[in-house]
């Protein structure tokens, strides 16, 4: 199966970081002019500390509101108590990895409408639709495209 590769495969790139900037002020990183995304409560379930660490500090120098979860249990936790507008979920999270989280968040009505988005370093079609099955509504290959975030964070 391919994995994502290349420079800042783990994370976002310092690029990303000064692209998701300047949208704040209104522009994208192709200097289009874009909205901002409206305030959302967000719950970041991702192993990788150095990740996890960098998507809250983009996600709320954006301003929104997030929380943070290591592992499974944590996140499904952070889920019931935040009641999150979206979760990032990385897919190899321990204690269940995020499709099961995915699919007992659709269980629950504190997180039956939140939006879950898949983080991932494998993007192959079927990749995708195993995520869809579980209960995904997207599906995002690290490293993430803080565009291509921002305009998940806009619906």
């Amino acid at each position: 199966m391919p994995r994502a590769t290349g420079p800042g495969a783990a994370a976002p790139s310092a690029c990303g970081y000064a692209a998701w900037r300047r949208r704040r002020c209104g522009r994208s990183a192709s200097g289009r002019s874009s909205p901002p995304a409206p305030r959302r409560r967000i719950v970041v379930a991702e192993t990788d500390p150095d990740l996890r660490a960098i998507l809250r500090a983009l996600l709320e120098t954006s301003g929104h509101d997030v929380s943070a979860a290591t592992d499974g249990p944590e996140a499904f936790a952070a889920a019931l108590r935040v009641r999150p507008d979206v979760m990032l979920i990385d897919v190899d999270l321990a204690g269940f990895d995020g499709y099961e989280l995915a699919r007992r968040l659709r269980m629950t009505p504190e997180a039956k409408s939140t939006l879950l988005v898949a983080l991932t370093g494998w993007g192959r079609a079927d990749d995708v639709e195993r995520a869809r099955a579980a209960g995904f509504d997207h599906h995002a290959t690290k490293p993430l495209d803080p565009d291509a975030l921002a305009e998940i964070l806009r619906r």
